[in-house]
């Protein structure tokens, strides 16, 4: 898939040198000031490949996708224009099970690397790799009785030294289904058990390169009661 853009709007960016005033307002020396304009230039590709089969020996399904994404984003910086050209890499597997009714499980793992490199401003250029591994199973053990669990690994490398990370999200739940058409459902619900959850992300432009970690829910136990309506009236 190719795309280009005419007018694409962007930013012009200013780092102030010495204190200004502008409309009124003192700006202090090394502030950035970002407006948005219109700049020609901008265009993109990306391709995207997938394949699957199946597995007979252990009944399962092997999937396996690659793709490759490249941008090339006009901006100006103190009126000079930087061309900011990025190149990203991904590739995944994934394992799914066909075993029984009664147990499925899945394993996946999905990859990426990102390298961002600009012509007026190095400082904001950067490589960083994340990674994902997960892992679920569901049993459907006994009459209505349901044991499900998950597991998902998330590494980052190439982020700021405090933001490189490698943690594991594990979830599980036991559910009993009950009456004659198993309409209602008990389940306990226990998240994230090792208490490690994070949130991480990365935010790139020519200007400036920043990483936020965002404070999220961690370890809790819920139980829930729920019941399904399967009968309706015809109309």
């Amino acid at each position: 898939h190719l795309n280009s853009t005419a007018n694409y709007i962007t930013n012009a960016t200013y780092i102030l040198k010495s204190d200004t005033v502008i409309q009124g307002v003192k700006i202090n020396s090394g502030s950035q000031l970002t407006k948005p304009i219109n700049l020609d230039g901008f265009y993109s590709g990306r391709a995207f490949v997938t394949y699957g089969f199946p597995v007979k020996k252990i009944k399962s399904n092997l999937n396996i996708n690659l793709g490759l994404n490249y941008s090339h984003n006009p901006s100006l910086i103190n009126n000079l224009r930087n061309q900011s050209n990025s190149y990203a890499s991904n590739g995944g597997l994934s394992l799914s099970s066909n075993i029984s009714e009664k147990v499925d499980f899945t394993i996946g793992l999905n990859s990426s690397y990102t390298a961002v490199k600009n012509s007026l401003n190095a400082n904001s250029n950067n490589n960083y790799y994340t990674q994902n591994s997960s892992a679920k199973f569901n049993w459907n053990i006994y009459k209505g009785l349901i044991f499900n669990t998950d597991l998902t690994h998330t590494f980052y490398k190439g982020l700021s030294q405090d933001f490189d990370q490698s943690f594991f999200l594990w979830n599980a739940y036991v559910g009993y289904k009950f009456l004659k058409n198993k309409s209602l459902e008990a389940k306990f619900y226990v998240y994230d058990i090792l208490n490690q959850n994070r949130s991480i992300s990365r935010t790139v432009n020519a200007a400036y390169t920043e990483d936020n970690f965002t404070s999220v829910l961690r370890r809790y136990g819920m139980f829930t009661l729920t019941y399904t309506f399967k009968k309706f009236k015809s109309g």
